[in-house]
């Protein structure tokens, strides 16, 4: 009997196509330069070699083979080509450990079954291969084989029925098999289904362990998993905990219903009833129209309606008879003369396309329906020259755009995949062939750009909901240099936020967090200032300006909707009175 073993490695290497002499499996690809926006990558040549290894294993538990049979065969395995990113154990298990492997093994009663869905772990999709060997469902539960978790810049040492994985920014966590509760640096913890045994590996909860250092996304109607843990150690050089008082604010609160923005030079513009689409079918300034939906039913507000310097650029639907119908077209014109409007790009979709502009460009994406193996791309249009410019091109499925944003000739944008946030990419608009990848495995988004200076949250997603901390980038260093205590009481503890940030009056940043489980309430409004590195809260309560406030249950306030930046550099806050509902909008600027 103790021959099967021998049978079933001859069949696996016949099946593979391998004898002596049969070249070596092609290698998997090697990871993408850092300063390039990755696509998912196909890897996981040499797969079949941890599914052979736990084929013998196997074997071995339920009593078809002796130790020296298995051993042999393993030799005869090593043959065949390792995978790359992998660490499949072969022949690195003791005769002591094995014995405990099979009597765990006898005893587990673990039901595994296969996920369905694609796994992204650091922007490179599985192969069938590996998926089957090395990632299951129990109870509803992701489970990860050890095997892979270089993949996620982890590595594992084994005790007996005990693995301590260690993560590249040095977090540890200490897993027993059967077992859900574990450590995560002397923390104790508990996972919602215990590791199991299979072959010599162990299968481990994949958002527990990920979340240990990095962050992962599971998408219910896919039933795709995304995972992303740092592929390099960002340690900022300091952590900004200091709090100050308020800086004098100047609160101005025009006496004008449906303010959509404030120009550099004080005046309004407004729109007139606002239409289920969320847009305007007129927009007026300085008390006269000056813009009208070309169906005569919409024009789109911020933050698809940019005003700059002399000119206005926006997005409106291209349908004649719906007023959010896509796709969309993007124009600018003239602030003086709107119809002499000048079509920039068509075919957009509000819904996922993003827009940035300032006086000299506009940056924007597009996706692509039609063409095989693209999924997005963005384009800057030069509005002194009129040419245009490829600046990134996004391959394989599911990938996008999150953010764009404008400063000057800079741009920052941040790409998205299963959900999270996968890469931010900075990249001066005059030299676009030396864009440069800066988020390094961690997943960044919602950025605010300066000067030379970038703010960016830090999301983490773990068991009790989403959070962020805010994260500070020094364009002319290079590297990450501060970022906030996110135990500061001017920050939320609530268990699952965002925090949307606005720059305003040069360098002050007023952050809103938002509650994602309180309907979207905001909560805490403060302030930071980039240049002293101080944080203070946003009062709003006191003397002439209004009584704003983040709850509701008090009478007699106000509540925030909205926050954008201003066109003449304030914080425009638009809000609403609760026992009406009646909306106004209030500038705020350092006085």
């Amino acid at each position: 009997m103790f021959k099967k073993s021998r049978l079933i490695l001859v069949g696996l290497a016949c099946l593979l196509g391998l004898s002596a002499g049969t070249p070596a499996l092609a290698q998997e690809a090697s990871a993408p330069p850092a300063n390039t926006a990755a696509p998912a990558k196909q890897v996981g040549a040499g797969a079949s070699r941890p599914a052979a290894i736990r084929t013998l294993y196997t074997d071995y538990y339920q009593g078809n083979s002796s130790p020296e049979a298995l051993s042999q065969a393993e030799k005869d395995l090593a043959k065949i080509p390792a995978p790359d990113q992998a660490a499949d154990r072969l022949g690195q298990v003791s005769p002591e450990d094995l014995a405990l492997y099979k009597s765990f093994y006898a005893k587990q009663a673990v039901k595994p079954v296969e996920t369905g869905g694609q796994v992204i772990l650091n922007g490179q999709a599985l192969s069938p291969e590996d998926q089957a060997a090395g990632i299951s469902l129990v109870d509803n539960s992701a489970m990860i084989a050890d095997w892979l978790l270089p993949r996620l810049h982890f590595s594992a040492a084994h005790d007996g029925l005990s693995v301590t994985v260690t993560s590249l920014n040095g977090t540890i966590s200490r897993w027993h098999l059967g077992q859900t509760a574990y450590m995560v640096n002397q923390n104790p913890a508990v996972a919602p289904v215990a590791p199991y045994l299979d072959g010599p590996y162990f299968y481990l909860p994949l958002r527990a362990l990920v979340e240990t250092a990095g962050t992962v996304n599971w998408n219910d109607d896919s039933r795709s998993i995304t995972a992303l843990t740092p592929a390099r150690v960002l340690k900022p050089d300091k952590t900004l905990s200091a709090t100050g008082p308020t800086p004098a604010l100047k609160a101005e609160a025009p006496q004008v219903d449906k303010v959509i923005d404030r120009l550099a030079d004080g005046s309004l513009l407004t729109g007139d009833a606002q239409l289920n689409s969320g847009g305007y079918s007129k927009l007026y300034h300085r008390g006269r129209v000056i813009l009208t939906g070309k169906n005569k039913l919409g024009v789109l507000t911020n933050p698809t309606l940019i005003p700059t310097a002399d000119r206005l650029v926006w997005q409106e639907t291209a349908s004649t008879d719906n007023p959010g119908g896509m796709p969309f077209n993007l124009y600018e014109a003239p602030l003086s003369n709107p119809g002499q409007a000048r079509l920039i790009a068509d075919q957009l979709y509000p819904d996922i396309d993003k827009l940035a502009a300032n006086e000299n460009w506009i940056v924007y994406t597009t996706g692509f329906k039609d063409k095989p193996g693209a999924s997005a791309q963005l384009k800057a249009y030069n509005r002194k020259t009129g040419d245009y410019q490829v600046l990134d091109t996004l391959k394989g499925p599911h990938r996008y755009y999150l953010d764009v944003q404008l400063d000057g000739d800079r741009v920052v944008w941040t790409i998205g995949q299963g959900g999270l946030s996968e890469g931010m990419v900075l990249c001066d608009l005059n030299k676009p062939g030396a864009a440069k990848m800066i988020s390094e495995g961690y997943a960044f988004r919602d950025p605010v750009l300066k000067d030379n200076q970038l703010v960016a949250s830090r999301e983490m997603r773990t068991l009790k909901g989403r959070t962020e901390e805010v994260w500070h980038y020094d364009l002319d260093a290079g590297r990450w240099t501060w970022r906030l205590d996110p135990t500061l009481d001017l920050l939320p503890q609530s268990k699952s936020f965002v925090i949307q940030k606005v720059l305003f009056s040069d360098h002050y940043l007023a952050l809103f967090p938002v509650d994602l489980a309180d309907d979207q309430a905001f909560t805490r409004l403060s302030v930071l200032d980039l240049k002293t590195g101080t944080l203070a809260p946003l009062a709003l309560n006191e003397g002439a300006l209004p009584l704003i406030h983040a709850g509701k249950d008090r009478p007699n306030t106000r509540r925030i909707s909205a926050i954008r930046p201003s066109a003449d550099g304030s914080l425009h806050l638009q809000t609403y009175a609760q026992e009406n509902s009646q909306a106004d909008s209030l500038f705020i600027s350092i006085a």
